[in-house]
């Protein structure tokens, strides 16, 4: 009985020593707050592959770089409570559609 409870406690600590790895290489391709804009030019001048989208919700620009393997927003970062409460109209935009309405 004890062994299994060793070989447990050994799965567990496995499995959260990858969770930390895992957050680590997340950190290491995303950056949180940035001038998106100026990484933007710094890419273009390198003729670097991206994708850039504006978000009208949150009023900020985020750059997806291929070449240079990260993903740069202007928003801060949140945590997995603010992610999940945060508010999503039916149609997915964020914002409930079409204002105009």
């Amino acid at each position: 009985m004890e062994d299994l409870r060793l070989e447990k406690l050994e799965m567990d600590a496995v499995m959260e020593a990858k969770e930390v790895e895992k957050q680590k290489a997340r950190e290491e391709v995303f950056e949180f707050g940035v001038d998106v804009e100026k990484r933007i030019i710094e890419c273009q001048k390198k003729d670097h592959v991206q994708q850039v989208a504006f978000s009208t919700y949150h009023h900020t620009l985020t750059q997806v770089c291929f070449t240079c393997g990260k993903v740069r927003t202007g928003m801060e970062k949140l945590n997995h409570s603010q992610a999940r409460d945060a508010p999503v109209s039916k149609s997915g935009s964020g914002k409930g559609g079409n204002e105009d309405e």
